[in-house]
């Protein structure tokens, strides 16, 4: 879809800074980081919340524990699908990526100040919306960023920053909301979030910035920006084998309107996706269970529960450039 509502004649300010591929992959980190990190203070504290907030009865905790960690999952299942769609079909992927730190918002207010379980389980709902769009545009800012030689490594080095996000939520959170409430944890959040959309708002996208500059290039030279060279659709970073991943002409109409379906004939990414799968049932019955068990069984309170959740995520901060830069060595293909 061409973009035919901007003026590429003026250029905005900073856009050499605001499309510098360090600034881009450190924004798409920050949207990843306070993704995890709002979803990392959360779970800790859920069953505390309910509790306190909701005075809930103890034997339903647990299920309700399940059921609000149940609700974040299939939002982010139901529309990780329509997002990359949105975000494929728009001339920049800048405005969805707001829209998805929106809904994060509105789910951050719901978190801290909803009254009934309705309440939580919208902010729920919300949350793993958000988190469906942040991960799905981000994951294609940072394709359209370095293109797919360096993907592996950069999604590793990211994921290892990111990964502290994880790391130190749940004792952050579990500290302030022992020590100074619930008001303390929403407070950090709301500040995380400022942050993350100064830096969305201020993010310019490679092929944006090249739109303007093939038409600062056109005015010097006399002459107009094509179409064909100035448009969204054109590949902005070439990996040299474009050609293996068209597809045929003889595949169905669903197909090709639905690419992916295509590309799950390729068994490594059933594999990357059974992988994923079963990770996220584990890592599912940890959140669910970890900060109710421990409560019952030792007497845990919110702090402790929170590092007990560390011992997950500590892997994440050394293993993940290792294991991005082996994804991408030729020795591992297929």
């Amino acid at each position: 879809m061409a973009d035919t509502s901007t003026d590429y004649s003026k250029k905005p300010m900073g856009l050499k800074w605001r499309s510098n591929t360090l600034f881009i992959l450190s924004t798409v980190a920050i949207a990843l980081f306070t993704d995890l990190f709002l979803y990392g203070i959360i779970v800790p504290i859920l069953p505390f919340i309910l509790n306190d907030r909701l005075s809930l009865p103890h034997s339903q905790i647990q299920t309700y524990t399940s059921i609000l960690l149940a609700c974040y999952a299939g939002a982010s299942v139901l529309f990780s699908m329509p997002a990359g769609i949105i975000a494929d079909k728009l001339p920049a992927r800048q405005l969805p990526f707001l829209v998805g730190l929106v809904a994060l918002l509105m789910s951050t207010i719901l978190l801290a100040v909803g009254q009934s379980i309705g309440a939580l389980i919208l902010a729920r709902l919300l949350q793993g919306t958000s988190g469906a769009v942040v991960w799905t545009v981000g994951m294609a800012l940072i394709m359209d960023t370095v293109g797919s030689k360096k993907l592996g490594v950069t999604i590793g080095s990211i994921f290892g920053i990111i990964s502290v996000g994880e790391l130190v939520a749940p004792i952050l959170g579990g500290i302030l909301y022992k020590k100074a409430g619930n008001g303390a944890v929403f407070a950090m959040a709301f500040g995380l979030l400022a942050i993350d959309f100064i830096m969305r708002l201020f993010l310019i996208e490679k092929k944006v910035a090249k739109r303007y500059e093939l038409e600062d290039d056109a005015q010097e030279n006399g002459e107009g920006a094509g179409d064909e060279e100035a448009g969204a659709d054109s590949p902005l970073l070439s990996n040299g084998k474009s050609e293996q991943w068209i597809i045929p002409e003889n595949q169905s109409w669903i197909i090709r309107q639905f690419p992916i379906l295509y590309c799950h004939s390729n068994s490594r990414l059933l594999t990357a996706q059974a992988v994923m799968f079963m990770q996220a049932i584990l890592l599912a019955d940890f959140d669910a269970t970890i900060p109710t068990e421990t409560q019952d069984l030792f007497g845990f309170d919110s702090l402790r529960v929170g590092l007990v959740f560390t011992v997950l995520c500590g892997p994440y901060l050394v293993l993940g450039p290792i294991a991005g830069r082996g994804g991408m060595n030729p020795s591992f293909s297929a």
